[in-house]
């Protein structure tokens, strides 16, 4: 997990996995963002992105061009 790796202090180590926990019990996956400025010796964390699953996208109606429809 990027807490394990960027290592932060407590107080950020809990907002970032509350807000992780928070994106799961909504649905949604986690993706966390770090950057290393010396060749990966300590990291920085960035932030998290909340990701759509499969099941999300496939519930959503597809949108079929006009030139599909039979459409001109």
């Amino acid at each position: 997990m990027i807490v394990d790796l960027a290592k932060p202090g407590e107080a950020e180590a809990k907002q970032v996995n509350d807000l992780i926990t928070n994106l799961a019990n909504k649905g949604y996956r986690a993706l966390g963002v770090a950057k290393s400025t010396d060749q990966g010796k300590s990291w920085q964390i960035l932030g998290v992105s909340r990701c759509l699953t499969r099941q999300e996208t496939t519930r959503r109606p597809r949108l079929t061009p006009p030139r599909l429809r039979g459409s001109t």
